[in-house]
């Protein structure tokens, strides 16, 4: 399906994918986007790996609006548009977050409840661990593990929270 979305440029010129994150001990380490999948090094807590908030993954009906709202109202960062399936999208970054933006067009019937957070994207250091962990210990389901896609899975949480578990 080809994007029929005019783009905006980005105020700010090229991004990198490398963030600084003093607040886990001074250590660096890289989140990916979707245009080049990069290792990140999870930070640590008491010589464990924890997990860390990837994205947020937003449905809306009109993304142009959306994004124009995120940058001019909040000063989100425009990075790139791309596509989530069939649908169009676009990513920006916002106090070092990314938010993932897929638009649902008014000609394509919604599910119940679409409109919104789709997901919420975590960084684990460990995918099976980490899934038999939410599952067992904390009433979580177990929605999908994409086999076309590395090391990720989807599980619903309390009041349907979709987490999308990312292995770093």
């Amino acid at each position: 399906m080809p994007n029929t979305h005019q783009r905006l440029p980005d105020p700010t010129g090229p991004t990198s994918t490398t963030r600084d994150a003093s607040e886990f001990h001074g250590m660096e380490f890289c989140l990916p986007t979707f245009s080049g999948r990069e290792p990140v090094a999870l930070p640590q807590h008491q010589g464990e790996a924890m997990y860390t908030l990837a994205h947020l993954h937003v449905i809306c009906r009109d993304m142009e609006k959306m994004i124009r709202f995120w940058r001019e109202a909040l000063g989100a960062e425009f990075v790139e548009y791309r596509t989530f399936g069939d649908d169009p999208g676009a990513i920006m970054r916002f106090g070092g977050l990314e938010i993932y933006f897929k638009e649902i067009p008014q000609a394509k019937e919604l599910q119940s409840g679409q409109v919104g957070y789709e997901h919420v994207g975590v960084y684990v250091p460990h995918l099976e661990t980490s899934v038999e962990s939410l599952v067992k210990g904390f009433g979580c389901t177990l929605a999908s593990m994409p086999a076309n896609q590395n090391r990720v899975a989807f599980v619903r949480g309390p009041e349907n929270l979709m987490l999308e578990l990312i292995e770093a």
